[in-house]
């Protein structure tokens, strides 16, 4: 999401975990494939630490932990009003972590209903 819609005001970034890792050993001997990987992972990290070194809220981060948390919940929220989806209410945090995990598992079906890419 590149954020230069109204709301959310900022685009979301995502971690590159432990691909990182795993990218910087794996032993690719041709060196436009290597060129490639760095381009890779200087992408990831551009997407989320900003110029002035302030970090871009991540989305799909499951490397630190399983459940939704921060970016997750902001874009799933926002997806809820934009493609006016049910949310829970009242609103709590334990609320919107819920439904953020059932729809970005696909328990709830309603987002890869309209938006089927998301699926993947």
């Amino acid at each position: 999401y590149s954020g230069l819609k109204e709301a959310p005001p900022r685009p979301f970034g995502f971690e590159s975990g432990s691909f990182e890792t795993l990218a910087k050993n794996l032993p690719i001997y041709d060196p436009q494939l290597t060129a490639l990987r760095f381009q890779c992972l200087d992408y990831m990290r551009g997407m989320t630490i900003k110029d002035d070194g302030t970090w871009n809220p991540t989305i799909f981060n499951f490397d630190s932990s399983l459940t939704p948390h921060g970016g997750d919940l902001e874009l799933m929220n926002h997806l809820s009003i934009e493609l006016a989806l049910p949310r829970p209410y009242p609103v709590t945090e334990s609320s919107m972590i819920t439904h953020a995990a059932r729809l970005i598992s696909g328990q709830n079906g309603a987002i890869i209903e309209i938006l089927p890419e998301f699926e993947y």
